[in-house]
């Protein structure tokens, strides 16, 4: 039997993309050689740094600060694109 890990991953996130930002995806995908899961956690950790959180804090900060760090996300800030 396996030690359970200190912060096991337990929880799924699932989204709905279009053709077009598959194909984003999958170019940055390739372009920083990593899988869909490390980008997405890379992502989110840079969100988090963007909007000054932290999972430790639970992610407490002015909403307007959390879109603002979406909206860059979207504009292709993190994919370079």
């Amino acid at each position: 039997m396996r030690p359970e890990e200190e912060n096991p991953r337990r929880n799924i996130i699932s989204v709905r993309i279009t053709d077009e930002e598959l194909e984003s995806l999958t170019r940055a995908l390739r372009l920083r050689k990593t899988t869909i899961s490390q980008l997405m956690r890379d992502a989110l950790e840079s969100a988090a740094f963007y909007c000054g959180t932290t999972a430790a804090d639970g992610g407490r900060r002015e909403a307007t600060e959390s879109k603002a760090a979406v909206v860059s996300l979207s504009r292709g800030t993190m994919f370079g694109d």
